[in-house]
């Protein structure tokens, strides 16, 4: 059946259309990032560098476990890569409902008759017609919760030609058939996007495929959860320079985290340095994350304390330590934090969390164990 989409009320038509640009940000802002997330790297710098410069020629792929930071760090990536010019990037999240529909249109009902609705793909080209600097960025996340041969469509192929035009032109032809099925540009069964897409094709001519050269992809892939998501295989992920954000081990991004200007203000830094990263170390160790094991970081944890986590604990902390708190104190704060920060509602691995939280603030007095 053909699904009911509304349309934007305030749908932008007119056709001209200011210029983009999106290469205000450098390939040095995103090399600050390192300050910000946590990944295992001999140099945090250099591997936001390779980042930075994969995203500027390819796309790009960060999988990865829950909580590892690779939303974030996807769009910090691309604030960085076009000055924090939003005009610059649609985010969206993937789910198993995606059809081609949706990342390059298709047929709808509005108001009872069958129309052209626009998907992402026709939206990115859009918008990269009008950058004049830099590229337009497409941030997919948890990407394996669409099935990508059911979705993806003519943009697997537009992904394997990234900076080249073989197959642009072609694909353009096609889609542009395929909606001149239901009008014109001044046809009420188009909308707005569809519009200006055929204004586009109309006024670039024979430089119709320039705009494909400008679209980036930038997706997330979760490794964990696998039972609700999609298999991905290689015909999407050779389309991708891939990077992979496992699970910390030992406690190197609580001295990050610490380090940081958000944390500068801290009450009792001291004893919460102390007491987070005897905590943080011995929790990863007691759900399998082994740092003298180099192995375990190239396995698929099922579940393990997160950055992510460590930070929320470590924000609700900084609200709640007060001037007469003892190292005892703020370690069942610290503990209580977390505890509600492990995105997880896993009853085996809270009352894993919960039995160790338990034997750690009865003998309070005792080192972590290692």
């Amino acid at each position: 059946s053909i699904p009911k989409v509304e349309r934007p009320i305030n749908a932008e038509s007119t056709e001209q259309l200011k210029p983009i640009d999106c290469g205000k940000g450098s390939i040095k802002d995103v090399e600050a990032l390192s300050n910000k997330f946590f990944i295992y790297a001999q140099r945090r710098e250099d591997f936001f560098k390779l980042l930075a410069s994969s995203a500027m020629i390819h796309n790009v792929l960060l999988m990865g476990p829950p909580g590892t930071g690779k939303t974030s760090m996807a769009i910090s990536i691309v604030d960085a890569l076009t000055g924090k010019n939003s005009e610059c990037y649609e985010i969206a999240t993937a789910n198993a409902l995606w059809f081609r529909r949706n990342l390059v249109g298709g047929e709808s009902l509005q108001k009872g008759e069958v129309s052209w609705s626009s998907g992402i793909l026709i939206r990115a080209y859009n918008k990269a017609a009008r950058v004049t600097n830099g590229n337009y960025y497409v941030i997919i996340d948890e990407i394996n919760r669409a099935d990508v041969d059911k979705a993806f469509g003519e943009i697997l192929t537009l992904m394997s030609d990234v900076g080249n035009t073989s197959a642009g032109k072609k694909i353009l032809d096609e889609i542009e058939k395929e909606i001149r099925k239901f009008g014109d540009e001044n046809s009420d069964k188009l909308d707005e996007d569809a519009k200006q897409f055929l204004r586009n094709l109309k006024s670039l001519g024979e430089k119709r495929d320039e705009p494909l050269m400008r679209i980036r992809f930038i997706a997330t892939m979760n490794e964990v959860d696998a039972n609700n998501l999609f298999p991905i295989g290689e015909a999407l992920t050779r389309r991708f320079l891939v990077f992979r954000i496992p699970y910390p081990c030992g406690n190197d991004d609580v001295k990050m985290f610490l380090g940081s200007e958000e944390f500068s203000t801290m009450k009792k830094k001291e004893i919460v340095a102390k007491v987070v990263s005897e905590e943080v170390d011995a929790l990863r160790k007691e759900f399998g994350c082994d740092e003298l094991k180099e192995r375990k970081r190239e396995e698929k944890m099922n579940f393990n304390i997160s950055p992510a986590s460590v930070k929320l604990a470590l924000s609700l902390l900084k609200q709640i330590v007060e001037d007469n708190d003892d190292e005892s104190s703020i370690r069942k704060k610290f503990l209580d934090a977390l505890e509600s920060s492990l995105g997880t509602t896993d009853e085996r691995i809270l009352k894993k969390f919960i039995k160790y939280k338990t034997q750690r603030l009865g003998n309070s007095q005792q080192p972590a164990p290692s």
